[in-house]
């Protein structure tokens, strides 16, 4: 089944003040143990952002807001490094008759929605990254300043410690297997990573409808009972 997909990656934060009832353990830098309370009206807002924009365009959506708690990560490029305390995954996904339209503008406006939240013990925005292999490089996300850019351009700030860290891990395997970093886009590459991960120019990006013969007949037909009843 193909369809159409986007998946954001944020932190869970810790809670304003700690409490009896915590559910994390981490360390200090004294290597005393300290227990930490998770935030969980952002996972909670999150949900309820996205349930209130479905309500809001009713068939933009037509098959899940799905949502699931996951851990950290210390893997350079995941979208969930340095979550400690957990990474609420959450996503919109729906099918192919739904207007290209609907999908890009229910997207951008569920992604200002997800990428505005807080950490409320520091004021900051908190930690949010869209997963690599879902939709993304159509959206407009803010910098560091709050000003929008679009895919790839806004990726290679927003991993530009992790990108450095990937390539030196790179280049390192390399020694040791007789390749070098430069080697690799041809053989891994396409356009999108190029451009994040090297440098190339930034992809031109194209989203249309699926060309799906089968999907273009029943549109017709709907199209066709529509006519008669309008």
């Amino acid at each position: 089944m193909q369809f159409y997909d986007m998946e954001w990656f944020i932190r869970i934060p810790p809670a304003a003040q700690t409490a009896t009832d915590t559910t994390s353990t981490s360390a200090t830098t004294s290597g005393a143990a300290i227990t930490v309370k998770r935030d969980w009206t952002i996972t909670q807002k999150a949900w309820w952002d996205g349930i209130l924009l479905m309500q809001q365009n009713p068939g933009a959506i037509r098959i899940a807001l799905e949502m699931r708690i996951m851990s950290g990560s210390d893997i350079y490029l995941a979208p969930q490094r340095g979550n400690d305390l957990g990474t609420t995954c959450i996503e919109y996904i729906t099918t192919f008759n739904t207007p290209l339209n609907d999908w890009v503008d229910i997207c951008q406006k569920i992604t200002d929605k997800w990428v505005s939240y807080k950490d409320p013990t520091t004021g900051k925005r908190l930690r949010a990254r869209p997963h690599w292999a879902k939709q993304w490089s159509f959206l407009n996300m803010p910098d560091d300043q709050g000003l929008p850019r679009q895919g790839s351009n806004w990726a290679r700030d927003a991993y530009k410690t992790e990108i450095s860290l990937f390539k030196d891990a790179l280049e390192e395997i390399g020694r040791k297997a007789g390749f070098s970093v430069d080697d690799l886009p041809g053989r891994f590459g396409n356009a999108f990573l190029e451009s994040i991960l090297w440098n190339a120019p930034d992809p031109v990006v194209v989203l249309k409808p699926s060309d799906d013969l089968s999907r273009r007949i029943i549109n017709g037909i709907k199209k066709l009972f529509k006519s008669c009843f309008s």
